[in-house]
């Protein structure tokens, strides 16, 4: 017997805005002061304009970096709000989402990041010399941004421009510094949101990609 779920009411009934962007763009208009992201263990609170805000000032920070829409934008975090802004950022500007393990590294990592191509890195302070040890792997990556406790974040950056990276610290990207005249481009749902890799526990990771619907 064929059974179907319908109980699910999506909150845009037009498919055509079935997108990131368009999502979040939408409830910031109609419930701007609702909270979208609460974190307990830090502190931090973000409404769903103010996710907006700041979701768009790191898309406009990206592209202003020389991203294109399509590019990679390789984030390795653990559990914090610039991951989120991270991802959100990235769709904001068209861009692509590649989450990598915080567990990997070595060729784990150089599979994932050589099979993307990312044009830009985030990654917390504590990841970065898993990054310079595979110097032909991360050639694609044009800028990291770096996260973390402010020294961390200090020592860091100090390593990858050492071994000749372009970098900076996350908190220029949130800072919206980007000119308000850098324009987001347009978002369909069809286009490729993210590339999510499993486990490889039968052979290397596969990309999966999934789109912004």
């Amino acid at each position: 017997m064929t059974q179907f779920y319908d109980e699910h009411r999506p909150s845009e009934d037009d498919r055509s805005e079935w997108n990131t962007p368009a999502v979040l763009r939408s409830h910031a208009r109609t419930r701007p002061d609702d909270i979208y992201l609460d974190m307990p263990w830090t502190g931090e609170q973000y409404s769903y304009a103010e996710t907006l805000t700041r979701a768009e000032q790191v898309g406009r920070g990206l592209i202003d970096a020389g991203a294109a829409p399509g590019d990679r934008v390789l984030l390795m975090m653990p559990n914090c709000s610039a991951h989120i802004f991270g991802w959100l950022g990235s769709a904001m500007a068209g861009l692509v989402e590649v989450p990598i393990n915080t567990a990997y590294r070595g060729s784990f990592l150089s599979h994932q990041v050589a099979t993307t191509a990312p044009t830009i890195a985030v990654v917390d302070a504590s990841f970065v010399d898993r990054f310079i040890a595979l110097p032909d792997a991360v050639r694609s990556i044009r800028r990291f941004y770096v996260t973390g406790d402010v020294h961390a974040v200090a020592r860091a950056l100090a390593q990858l421009e050492q071994a000749g990276f372009a970098a900076n610290p996350w908190t220029d990207l949130v800072a919206g510094r980007a000119s308000a005249d850098v324009e987001l481009p347009p978002v369909a749902g069809r286009d490729l949101g993210s590339i999510f890799f499993t486990s490889g526990t039968t052979g290397r990771p596969k990309g999966v990609m999934a789109e912004h619907r």
